[in-house]
């Protein structure tokens, strides 16, 4: 801690600027897993220049999403890597899932999982959750085309002790990939 300390503060050399920046974050850091993506902290401008918006054309994510800190976030596995890592790819699409006229951001790993947020009222972004299924076959193509829409749960939910319980139907074995 003492050395980290040192360089955080008196770090000198060609590349002083970087070194007291990786100690100051080493310091800060909670786990390993801190420590290493440090070094590649998301920006607003990694994720404008790493997520792509490819529905609805030409639309672009808003500016609070792209400004908010997801590193304060508690669970950010769930995450989208691109929300987590500097130089990791996702997709988006702008889509309104509540019918409340405002769309909802889904984006997706390059390739991997999926997540939804949601605006709130203060202009902060809601984790909703992770979207179930992007790997079944042929999902993912139909989604980037634009060829899906807003449904009903097939089934509907459980409620219980204030909680959601949802059935999540996964996708037939032959249709995995």
């Amino acid at each position: 801690m003492d050395a980290l300390h040192q360089l955080a503060t008196a770090a000198s050399g060609p590349s002083a600027d970087a070194v007291k920046e990786r100690a100051a974050g080493a310091l800060l850091a909670k786990s390993t897993y801190d420590i290493n993506s440090w070094a590649q902290r998301v920006t607003p401008q990694s994720l404008a220049a790493n997520i792509t918006v490819v529905s609805p054309s030409g639309s672009s994510l808003p500016e609070s999403f792209l400004a908010q800190d997801w590193k304060a976030f508690q669970r950010r596995w769930l995450l989208p890597s691109c929300l987590n890592v500097a130089t990791a790819k996702c997709e988006a699409l702008l889509v309104d899932l509540d019918g409340d006229g405002q769309p909802e951001i889904l984006l997706f790993n390059l390739p991997g999982v999926g997540a939804a947020f949601k605006a709130e009222a203060d202009n902060t972004w809601k984790f909703l959750g992770t979207i179930a299924n992007t790997n079944c076959r042929g999902v993912r193509a139909a989604l980037l085309a634009g060829q899906f829409e807003v449904v009903q749960s097939m089934l509907k939910d459980i409620e219980v002790a204030g909680q959601r319980l949802r059935v999540t139907m996964d996708c037939p074995a032959a249709q995995q990939h």
